[in-house]
């Protein structure tokens, strides 16, 4: 059963344009909110065709949850521009925790947060602030430093590609350069424009390419992202977490993340970090978890994901 919903987020003055699905029978129901990754995201966190909010939403009313996914802020029906920080959003998913607790369908004492890479964050901010959440699911949410993330993705895709490892030396190098002027404060915009033209002068990279970079790191979004660090956020939680990696995730290591999340998370008996194997960032099954790779993939989320997260509620929320 589906449900057309509106959220008021009345600190960001927006409305955010949402699906309630819900089992075929009376509540109250426990309650999941989904919160999108990066980007401008659609309620279903559509992407080169798949919908998997829409597969897990589904997948979870049907196993008892009331679920809600919404469209992010400038997106859809919801109304706004797409713009602020993790901070920021994080306020759209409390607005949506708060229209869950003020349903009489909903069993006040057993709402949680499912998110997505950066909607994982924002869930952790989010439970962080009130102790009004009974659980947060973290999927391939990171927990180092953003510009940490940065550089490891990076370097893991230009393995990918090919590239030599004293390309990715080098390209580590620029990185530093220009994560550092995109960081400082006050920030200056010359400068690093200048940065990232002497980088592509040396490296022979295109005119666009500079600008691409240029706008990329001169982002508020992406200043924020790079010197926040989630390891502070994560280790203020007592709540039930249930934080996933992917095996082969080329955007969040599983390796380096899911150690920083298990030291985070470490005074917290609730918690539990595990890595799926074989798991890309979307939470395919994939051999090299290349982003390239995602269209080709007909599995839009691997079943064994499903029944790992749907398993884990059910142990949980009671």
């Amino acid at each position: 059963m589906a449900e057309e919903v509106f959220i008021k987020n009345d600190d960001a003055n927006l409305v955010l344009a949402g699906t309630l699905t819900k089992p075929d029978r009376e509540g109250p129901f426990a309650a999941v909110l989904l919160v999108t990754g990066s980007g401008p995201q659609d309620r279903d966190e559509t992407i080169f065709g798949h919908k998997p909010f829409k597969v897990i939403a589904e997948f979870l009313s049907d196993r008892g949850y009331l679920v809600l996914r919404y469209d992010d802020r400038g997106v859809g029906q919801s109304t706004g521009e797409h713009r602020g920080t993790t901070v920021d959003f994080a306020t759209d998913a409390r607005a949506g925790v708060d229209f869950l607790l003020g349903r009489p369908d909903v069993d006040r004492d057993r709402v949680g947060i499912l998110g997505h890479s950066e909607g994982a964050t924002i869930g952790a901010i989010v439970a962080a602030r009130q102790n009004d959440l009974a659980f947060l699911v973290m999927l391939a949410g990171s927990a180092l430093p953003g510009d940490q993330v940065l550089r490891q993705q990076i370097g893991a895709q230009l393995a990918l590609m090919g590239k030599d490892a004293a390309h990715i030396e080098r390209n580590d190098g620029y990185l530093d350069r220009v994560i550092a002027l995109a960081t400082a404060d006050p920030f200056d915009q010359t400068a690093l424009t200048d940065a990232v033209e002497d980088i592509r002068a040396r490296e022979g990279e295109s005119q666009r390419w500079a600008e691409a970079q240029t706008a990329f790191f001169s982002s508020g979004w992406v200043r924020h992202v790079l010197t926040f660090d989630p390891g502070p956020t994560l280790s203020q939680l007592r709540l039930p977490v249930l934080a996933l990696f992917g095996e082969t995730d080329r955007q969040v290591l599983a390796e380096p993340n899911g150690a920083a999340a298990r030291a985070a998370l470490r005074a917290n008996p609730l918690a539990r970090v595990e890595v799926v194997s074989r798991a890309n960032h979307l939470f395919q099954t994939s051999e090299t978890g290349d982003p390239r790779e995602y269209a080709t993939i007909s599995e839009t989320i691997s079943p064994v994901v499903l029944e790992l997260i749907a398993g884990w509620l059910s142990e949980t929320v009671r």
